[in-house]
């Protein structure tokens, strides 16, 4: 390319630039806007309720995160699992797991009277472990 044609291409990226009112877009971001790789949460577990036979789901969405699972009463909710979907931001690069689970009537009815059946959500990278709110689940009348 001869130098007239570099500065014809440049000349034409400005008259592009002022044809469209002044503005360009920006370029693809190539690195993340906040450095730390921590998890972040994106979405915390919120209180719900079963009704009738019809589980709760409780979800939760992280970023900068490896891994992110739920405890419910202490124990890892492997099992209740309902899905898990992880993919990388195309503008930004960062990584985000969500991850939602079922509590079911019986898993609800088999804690000790007077207890309440509650779960956390972790957030776990090579940096740290994050923990979500309580999400506290909670049976409703069959017969609504």
């Amino acid at each position: 390319m001869s130098v007239n044609s570099k500065h014809i291409l440049i000349l034409s990226n400005q008259i592009i630039a002022e044809l469209l009112g002044g503005f360009l877009l920006d370029p693809l971001p190539t690195e993340d806007p906040e450095p730390s790789s921590t998890p972040v949460f994106l979405e915390e577990p919120q209180d719900a309720s079963v009704v009738g036979k019809k589980p709760a789901t409780l979800s939760c969405k992280a970023r900068h995160a490896l891994q992110v699972y739920f405890e419910c009463n202490g124990r890892l909710a492997e099992h209740r699992q309902h899905s898990m979907q992880q993919y990388v931001n195309p503008m930004s690069g960062v990584r985000q797991v969500e991850v939602s689970v079922d509590v079911t009537r019986g898993d609800v009815e088999k804690i000790l009277a007077g207890d309440i059946f509650s779960c956390y959500c972790f957030a776990w990278s090579s940096t740290g472990r994050i923990k979500s709110r309580k999400a506290i689940v909670s049976l409703s009348c069959e017969y609504l």
